[in-house]
């Protein structure tokens, strides 16, 4: 509920129960994301250290050609979402809440 995906839940109850405008629990939204990535960034670094040392990561290597075309869908994906999305008319992205 607090990382970085929480969004989806926390917008909503910002929005509705708490009643925070909208620009306003945007921010503060913002806010709690940016304090969850500092927060997780020394953790997230040791871990990869430590994977690094005991060789965890050389599955990666071992796998390449399959590493390489999960990465390279997840580009295109985002691309086209997107391109799609910036090209769409802003009626048909209504919020689902008043």
């Amino acid at each position: 509920m607090i990382g970085l995906g929480g969004a989806e839940f926390r917008l909503p109850l910002l929005i509705s129960l708490f009643g925070f405008a909208a620009l306003s629990a945007v921010i503060l939204n913002k806010a709690m994301s940016l304090v969850v990535v500092l927060v997780s960034l020394p953790t997230m670094l040791v871990a990869f250290a430590r994977y690094s040392r005991d060789g965890s990561f050389a599955v990666l290597g071992a796998n390449l050609r399959f590493t390489a075309t999960m990465a390279a869908g997840s580009v295109v994906g985002a691309c086209w979402a997107g391109s799609s999305s910036a090209s769409s008319p802003t009626s048909s992205s209504s919020p689902l809440w008043p």
